[in-house]
């Protein structure tokens, strides 16, 4: 080795040994001098991950089998250069067959048996609730039947019979912004002038003086809408004071609609234009 190859061309003082170097000389000789210092810097990156600053306490599968796989060629790097393959080998090896630890046994036994206990007594809570359930909802019922039919028919009726001065602002507008829109459709439908009378119109007609009620079904495109607006211009133009009002939900009826209304209520496609599940509070809504 000539002269300029060398870091260093003093002679070193006989006699001195690894103990007598820094720590921070140590660390500057195995940053740049020691071929494993990639090794241990993946050593420690995985100590700090996985085990020092972890906040699960858990890995997946793969993980484990990925930093298993990267523990264990680094540790076997570092016994290449200290000699010692064949014993860190052999070592490696005895730990990944010997048996489970005797205290994270007990430990995981103790666990299975806390989480069998609460199993238990979830399953013993829950078959005592199926007993009672019916039991209760019986004596609730027979005790309370009376009573709960009873507020509900006045809810129904106090509501049916409120005035308009009930209404909250809200609902007011709401239901002066329904007639003005459907003052507006019915002109729209009338200077169209394309409308053709029909003998059904004039049935329909005649049902909604004589009932009051008019129902109009039919499939998409046969003239329910424009038969609705003209039942309805007719209506209000025969009585004097009526006005219409097309709704757009089904509750509205229950929020805005008053017993003493001179109203002509229509509903176009109330449930939807193709499908509708009727249940049974839409039901009792009227």
């Amino acid at each position: 080795m000539i002269p300029s190859d060398l870091a260093c061309t003093v002679s070193a003082s006989r006699g001195i040994d690894v103990r007598h170097l820094s720590d921070q000389l140590t660390k500057v000789l195995i940053e740049q001098c020691c071929p494993l210092r990639q090794t241990i810097d993946r050593l420690i990156q995985i100590r700090n991950k996985v085990q020092g600053h972890s906040s699960d306490g858990r890995i997946s599968d793969p993980d484990y089998v990925m930093y298993k796989s990267d523990i264990e060629s680094g540790i076997m790097e570092i016994a290449r250069v200290c000699k010692t393959e064949a014993i860190t080998k052999q070592s490696l090896l005895d730990l990944n067959n010997r048996s489970l630890d005797e205290t994270l046994c007990i430990q995981y036994q103790n666990m299975l048996l806390e989480q069998m206990m609460k199993e238990k007594r979830l399953e013993e809570g829950m078959d005592e609730l199926v007993k009672t359930i019916p039991e209760s909802i019986e004596n609730t019922l027979n005790n309370n039947m009376p009573d709960i039919v009873e507020t509900l028919v006045d809810k129904v009726y106090d509501k049916i019979n409120s005035p308009e001065e009930k209404l909250t602002e809200d609902q007011k507008r709401t239901k002066s912004k329904r007639i003005e829109d459907t003052f507006l459709l019915v002109q729209s439908h009338t200077s169209q002038d394309t409308f053709v009378s029909s003998n059904a119109l004039n049935k329909a007609m005649m049902n909604l003086e004589d009932k009051g009620v008019q129902i109009l079904t039919g499939t998409a495109g046969t003239g329910k809408s424009r038969n609705s607006l003209e039942l309805l211009r007719q209506y209000s133009t025969n009585h004097a004071g009526y006005h219409g009002i097309k709704l757009q939900q089904v509750q509205e009826w229950r929020d805005i609609i008053c017993k003493d209304d001179l109203l002509f209520v229509l509903f176009d496609d109330i449930f939807g234009q193709t499908s509708f599940h009727f249940t049974a509070d839409d039901e009792n809504i009227f």
